[in-house]
C-alpha cells in the first residue's frame, strides 16, 4: 500500500492541533501552488485548523462603543488624532 505524501487527519485534541500546526508551518515559508497536491493539502489543513480554533479558541466580538465616544472622535481634527490637541 502506497503511503500518502499529504496526510489529512481530523483535529480532535490539542496534540492533533499542535501536530497540524507543525505540519503546515513550512508552507508559510514556501507557499505551494494552489493547484498542486501540496497546495490542496495546505488548503485542507488550514480549513481543519480554522475549524478547531473556532471551536476551542473563540474570539469574542468587540466591545460595544457608545455613540458618544464615536461622536467625540468624529468631531476632532485628523491632526489632533495624530499629535494630540495643541501638540503642533
Amino acid at each position: 500500500m502506497k503511503k500518502n505524501a499529504y496526510p489529512i487527519h481530523p483535529i480532535r485534541t490539542d496534540a492533533d492541533y499542535q501536530a497540524a500546526l507543525k505540519l503546515v508551518a513550512p508552507y508559510f515559508e514556501n507557499e505551494p501552488e494552489l493547484d498542486s497536491e501540496a497546495g490542496k493539502h495546505f488548503e485542507a489543513m488550514v480549513a481543519l485548523i480554522e475549524a478547531y480554533e473556532a471551536k476551542h479558541y473563540p474570539i469574542d466580538p468587540p466591545d460595544h462603543v457608545s455613540p458618544q465616544v464615536c461622536r467625540h472622535f468624529w468631531n476632532r481634527k485628523y491632526s489632533d488624532l495624530l499629535t494630540g490637541p495643541g501638540d503642533t
